[in-house]
């Protein structure tokens, strides 16, 4: 097993792990309407999510044996896209606080930072992306 072979297989396993630890951004008392762990989830897990995703590419040459290291990814996939979703219609669609959507609870009287829009949409993006890396292991043309 040569170096990029390594690279890319712990690059995927970690995807995994980030891929679901998006998910638990909802673990949150949404204290005063705070919205400080959806921007600190922008922030790390958006760049860790496309960052993980690009480096894993660099495995596709070997890609018949490190298609199997996906397998983690492709499940937490489906989990942290249904929650993604889940805010897209919430803020995006509904106007809902992300407090509201976390926890059930009305925080429709604190005010949303500009960014909040965003969040969904931009988390989604990445999951996509991190989809098509996902798709090139399996259906991809082989490199090099």
């Amino acid at each position: 097993m040569n170096m990029t072979t390594t690279v890319s297989i712990i690059s995927l396993l970690l995807l995994s792990f980030v891929v679901f630890l998006t998910t638990l951004v909802e673990v949150t008392t949404c204290t005063q309407g705070s919205l400080d762990v959806w921007l600190v989830s922008l922030f790390v897990f958006v760049p860790a999510i496309v960052g993980l995703s690009s480096v894993a590419l660099i495995g596709r040459a070997r890609r018949a044996f490190i298609r199997w290291f996906t397998l983690p990814v492709l499940l937490a996939l489906p989990l942290s896209s249904y929650h993604v979703v889940r805010y897209i219609i919430g803020i995006n669609l509904k106007g809902e606080h992300p407090c509201s959507i976390a926890t059930g609870t009305d925080f429709e009287s604190f005010p949303l930072e500009p960014w909040v829009p965003y969040w969904a949409p931009i988390h989604f993006a990445a999951l996509v992306f991190c989809s098509w890396v996902v798709i090139q292991f399996w259906f991809g043309k082989r490199k090099g």
